[in-house]
């Protein structure tokens, strides 16, 4: 098997070194968000959106990615030269998923050993795993992570805790909710389970999520920018982009129906409606602009 591990990561390696971009940043991605955020924590230790005026707090992504390559750039500090070395963050931890998924896979078919090569390729040279690992960006480090806790709730070895278990598993999930928030999910995943079972490792569970999960979100709480610049908007979490989502769509959906309205008799210009029945805004201005008229 250690020979189809070694394989499995030559062509890993090849693959990144084909698609990897060496000399800068993808513009439309979270690349320059995170080398941004990378920068401030390496030059003056603050988790600031460095880019928006004003340097606001930055609340929405977690912190241990833009740390990781913080570290990366105390090193190499010269920007944009230093991109290959950020890129490289990702594909260490892509590295480790390979040899985590490695062990899982030998957990879910210890008598199949082509099984356990065959899944070791589908993830060693999938399109979207090597995408993942040379992007300046979390996927890498969260699928790490992820794969770990995972390969801590297997069939149990002899003489192995199940406590232990539950204790390993939720501080891999607790550190995978500091590259992405999405980990929450697998969390409260367990937590059902056990609940299910009616398991006492449960309040184990609850304790230590709690006290990894708590004080990034209260430092998120107590350092929320958005009051302190309002005459711009700029991301402090997901709950709010889905509600400008939301807003958006409502506010399109409305105008659509307007527009169908005054199409069937265009020579009736349409009342203008209440402009605070969108979503609760002022948007006389947006109906100007779309239909000329009042």
């Amino acid at each position: 098997m250690r020979f189809w591990i070694g394989l499995v990561l030559v062509l890993y390696g090849l693959g990144c070194a084909v698609i990897i971009n060496w000399t800068d940043l993808y513009p439309l991605s979270d690349e320059p968000a995170y080398v941004c955020l990378a920068k401030s924590l390496a030059t003056n230790g603050g988790y600031k959106d460095c880019s928006l005026p004003g340097q606001p707090n930055h609340t929405k992504y977690p912190i241990l990615f833009p740390l990781s390559l913080a570290l990366v750039w105390r090193q190499f500090p010269d920007f944009p030269s230093n991109v290959p070395f950020l890129r490289l963050v990702s594909v260490v931890f892509g590295i480790g998923s390979l040899i985590v998924w490695s062990r899982i896979t030998r957990s879910l078919f210890p008598e199949n050993p082509r099984w356990q090569v065959a899944l070791l390729f589908l993830l060693g040279i999938h399109p979207a795993f090597l995408s993942c690992s040379v992007a300046v960006s979390s996927e890498s480090g969260y699928l790490f992570f992820t794969l770990l806790a995972a390969s801590l709730v297997l069939p149990q070895e002899p003489g192995q805790s199940k406590l232990g278990q539950i204790v390993l598993c939720t501080t891999s999930l607790g550190l995978a909710f500091y590259f992405r928030v999405v980990s929450l999910a697998f969390i409260g995943g367990i937590a059902a389970d056990l609940f299910l079972k009616k398991m006492r490792s449960l309040a184990v569970l609850l304790v230590i999520a709690s006290s990894l999960i708590l004080p990034w979100l209260a430092w998120c709480s107590f350092h929320n920018d958005a009051g302190r610049f309002s005459d711009f908007v700029f991301s402090i979490d997901y709950a709010s982009d889905f509600q400008r989502l939301k807003r958006t769509i409502c506010q399109s959906l409305y105008l659509l129906a307007r527009w169908e309205s005054y199409g069937a008799n265009e020579h009736d210009a349409p009342s203008r409606p209440n402009p605070t029945c969108v979503s609760g805004g002022n948007y006389s201005e947006v109906w100007d602009q779309v239909f000329g008229r009042g």
